[in-house]
């Protein structure tokens, strides 16, 4: 068993025997988790990196939100390549909206606007304004953790040519603190 594969069978074997319990209003949420990152192109290579996160709930449906990761793209055929973003944005608990209560299994939106840095091999980086567009579930394992995944779109938006669809696809293992 390759070793991503080794993770989503964990994730998944976590997340249906873990008991339940519900998200809240103000809690704060960080977390961290690897991600595999891809264009769906075969001229540039595919790639595995991390990614971080920390969210402060405002109320059961909207939290703030910051966010970054890298990925090193090293397999696959085509050019080498890193990718870096930052940002800061809004995360929408989508289990409130969609069943007017909390949920153990949180799908969610977020959008975050921030620094996208794009390193080619044997080029200069291409850097500036990017744009990450997210979906994702959490399971909340109990009141301190939670475990997840998420699909985020990131874009470069001071220069549309530079970067073309680039998906990176996240584990998320997070810590909960809800009496802050």
């Amino acid at each position: 068993m390759r070793p991503l594969q080794a993770a989503y069978a964990a994730f998944i074997a976590l997340s249906v025997m873990a008991p339940a319990a519900t998200g809240e209003a103000w809690e704060v949420k960080a977390g961290l988790g690897p991600t595999f990152g891809t264009e769906f192109s075969d001229q540039r290579k595919q790639g595995l990196g991390g990614q971080a996160y920390l969210e402060v709930g405002l109320n059961d449906f909207v939290s703030l939100s910051a966010g970054g990761g890298y990925v090193r793209h090293f397999f696959g055929p085509g050019s080498s390549y890193g990718l870096a973003h930052a940002g800061l944005g809004v995360v929408a608990n989508l289990d409130v909206l969609i069943f007017g209560v909390g949920l153990a299994w949180v799908p969610y939106a977020t959008v975050r606007l921030g620094y996208l840095q794009v390193n080619l091999q044997d080029t200069a980086a291409d850097r500036g304004f990017g744009l990450a567009l997210g979906v994702g579930l959490d399971r909340i394992w109990n009141e301190s953790y939670s475990v997840g995944f998420a699909l985020e779109y990131h874009g470069m938006l001071t220069n549309l040519d530079g970067l073309p669809a680039y998906l990176g696809v996240s584990l998320r293992l997070g810590l909960r603190w809800l009496d802050w």
